[in-house]
């Protein structure tokens, strides 16, 4: 991806967007900032090669973690506030 890679590119979106869920795919392992990102409950890494069956497993974990996260999110906001 010229200009950016694909963890410049999902800190950027999420600086927007916050509760935004991020699978990152690579064809190596993940470096020590992307562990950092893994940290938050909304992101996830996969490894190539995979099979069709296990990216849909992990896009649908993820989808279904958002509303968890979105709500401790906003929990942690209120207590801070």
């Amino acid at each position: 991806m010229p200009g950016m890679t694909g963890l410049e590119l999902a800190r950027h979106c999420c600086r927007f967007d916050s509760d935004l869920s991020v699978l990152y795919i690579s064809g190596s392992s993940p470096g020590d900032d992307l562990r950092e990102d893994l940290a938050d409950g909304n992101r996830a890494f996969m490894a190539k090669p995979f099979r069709q069956s296990d990216l849909l497993r992990a896009a649908k974990k993820l989808l279904e973690m958002e509303p968890m996260v979105a709500s401790a999110r906003m929990n942690e906001s209120r207590m801070s506030n």
